[in-house]
């Protein structure tokens, strides 16, 4: 485990009512962690497929931000999946069939 996740994990330990990732950042780290977080932001799980289209328009991201964007789709689509799922037990009216597997093959963007 990296340095910076130890350090924000301790932070839980001391009983700190707040979380201050200042002192665990390089200014440099603390740009990258903010642009990140606003792409993460700007990504409608509603219609992921447009919403990512416009990062590189907004964004100058490299390689690593790209795959850190990539791994967030997919942790959004399992997210939406498990919330399909349970729903589709049960959140459904009386009557209603579950889709059955063959409709979903697990994965849309991976």
């Amino acid at each position: 485990m990296s340095k910076l996740l130890e350090g924000f994990i301790a932070q839980f330990d001391n009983d700190a009512s707040n979380v201050d990732l200042s002192g665990l950042m390089s200014d440099e780290e603390r740009i990258e962690w903010e642009t990140l977080v606003k792409v993460y932001n700007d990504i409608e799980i509603v219609d992921i497929a447009n919403t990512v289209k416009k990062i590189p328009k907004v964004y100058k991201l490299n390689r690593n931000q790209d795959l850190a964007v990539l791994a967030y789709i997919k942790v959004l689509e399992m997210m939406v999946r498990v919330a399909r799922d349970s729903m589709g037990i049960e959140g459904m009216p009386p009557g209603f069939e579950k889709p059955s597997s063959s409709e979903y093959d697990g994965s849309m963007f991976g």
